[in-house]
């Protein structure tokens, strides 16, 4: 079964998307707009989002994905 919009168009079906460097991993909410930050090493379990503590951070790895995202 599938729940896709359409299949050739990946981005339709999007709901977030996440990406980890180094300790640091960023899950990004495309309905919000906004992302949750967690210190995996420190927070396994991301229970403390560190997003509006580390303003910088969230900047630099959306950076990232968004980089990396336009490359697909």
């Amino acid at each position: 079964m599938y729940t896709a919009v359409d299949l050739d168009k990946p981005s339709l079906n999007l709901t977030h998307r996440w990406v980890r460097q180094g300790d640091w991993k960023l899950i990004w909410f495309e309905e919000k707009k906004a992302g949750e930050l967690y210190h995996v090493a420190q927070d396994p379990f991301e229970e403390k989002d560190q997003a509006k503590d580390q303003g910088e951070k969230v900047k630099q790895l959306t950076e990232v994905l968004n980089r990396w995202w336009q490359g697909r």
